[in-house]
């Protein structure tokens, strides 16, 4: 489910920035923040980590923090970090050989896969974090 995914995470990242001169945050807080479970927070934050958009310091004082400015921080970056498959599926099942409708569906919906997957990557990229933040 990207579109929980992402606003979860917009959220996160919305608080790290806002907040920006209290971090690290914790987990802990940042649930309660979207009053969700902590072990959603932390699945979305290694995903973050990875993309290399959040740092994260263990120990008692440690948290997460954004790895750069909110204003460098493109949306459809965040969206690549929890973006796991096509916003349009395919048909999985093998066409009808003797259907010519069944034998062109693949490619007509692969094609309008990537079109709308480029419209809002494109969409996205044209907003930063920082763009969310100052609407706080």
């Amino acid at each position: 489910m990207v579109n929980k995914r992402f606003a979860t995470a917009l959220h996160i990242l919305s608080a790290l920035a806002y907040h920006e001169e209290q971090t690290p945050l914790n987990s802990d807080l940042l649930s309660q923040s979207i009053n969700t479970n902590p072990v959603v927070v932390r699945r979305i934050l290694k995903k973050l980590t990875q993309g290399g958009i959040v740092q994260t310091q263990r120990g008692k004082h440690g948290g997460v923090r954004l790895a750069k400015k909110p204003s460098s921080i493109k949306l459809g970056e965040i969206y690549d970090c929890l973006h796991s498959r096509h916003l349009i599926s395919m048909n999985e099942k093998p066409p009808k050989k003797d259907c010519k409708v069944s034998c062109s569906m693949g490619k007509i919906m692969e094609v309008l896969s990537v079109g709308v997957e480029k419209s809002v990557k494109d969409y996205l990229n044209r907003q930063s974090l920082c763009d969310v933040v100052k609407k706080i």
